[in-house]
């Protein structure tokens, strides 16, 4: 039906016609959407919380720790603010 990294039914009517999923996928970012079972259509309904809609923009990080050793890390980057002094 629809790429998602993960689901959840949290809701349906009593024919299970209709289900309220909670997904989290890569484009929407985690969205309440409402299936329709029998013609497979999706629509999207929300995020559950102010903010949640939208992913976070993320960027591996290469750096040198104290000792000396190759270390990589993912940064997550606020969405009101631009990447910068990121090595």
């Amino acid at each position: 039906m629809f790429p998602v990294s993960a689901s959840h039914s949290s809701s349906q009517d009593s024919d299970f016609r209709e289900v309220v999923v909670l997904a989290a996928t890569p484009a929407q970012g985690l969205m309440y959407q409402l299936v329709d079972t029998q013609t497979h259509e999706v629509q999207p309904l929300g995020a559950p919380y102010p903010g949640t809609g939208m992913p976070l923009e993320v960027k591996r990080v290469d750096y040198k720790g104290g000792d000396g050793l190759q270390l990589s890390a993912d940064l997550t980057l606020p969405a009101d603010r631009t990447a910068k002094n990121l090595r």
